[in-house]
């Protein structure tokens, strides 16, 4: 058996610690919360905290980098979307394990040639914590933290070693 993200059949295992612990209902209640806030509205505010601490992270974007009103952009809010619902899903285990390695590692496979760095990892983490802290104030307690932290820290190293090993196979 595997964690969050892991070929059951020798597959790659890109996280070392089981799902964290506690009531997986108040896990899943959390992204729902979230959903009801708003997934772009969070997506948005976490990417836009990255831009701002790393204004070069920026000229990545294609899509939206030359236009002037880049907030309202479709693009933008599609990927900050994505990045969210990709993310979410792994905390309400929306897919199968196998089924969100493999859409990690594409993920993960679509950004190799862009020059992202751990910071900007770290930088959309703490403001995840943030937006999640803010919009679910109590219901974000502790072990409900863990399963995002566990979450999001299995999307990072998906991504990463997608990033670094060139052509992923998915089994």
């Amino acid at each position: 058996m595997g964690g969050i993200i892991s070929s059951g059949r020798g597959g790659t295992n890109l996280m070392n610690s089981p799902r964290p612990e506690g009531d997986p209902n108040a896990a899943k209640e959390s992204w729902e919360e979230i959903r009801k806030v708003g997934v772009d509205k969070v997506g948005v505010a976490v990417f836009e905290k990255l831009f701002h601490d790393d204004p070069e992270s920026f000229q990545m974007f294609k899509t939206f980098r030359d236009d002037p009103n880049w907030k309202e952009n479709k693009g933008f809010k599609s990927h900050s979307r994505l990045v969210m619902n990709v993310i979410g899903g792994a905390v309400a285990k929306d897919q199968g394990d196998e089924e969100l390695r493999k859409i990690m590692l594409t993920i993960g496979s679509a950004h190799a040639a862009f020059a992202i760095k751990d910071i900007h990892f770290t930088i959309m983490r703490n403001e995840l914590f943030v937006q999640l802290q803010l919009h679910l104030g109590s219901k974000f307690t502790p072990e409900v933290k863990a399963v995002w932290e566990h979450a999001y820290d299995a999307f990072v190293r998906a991504m990463k070693f997608a990033m670094t090993s060139g052509s992923v196979k998915h089994n």
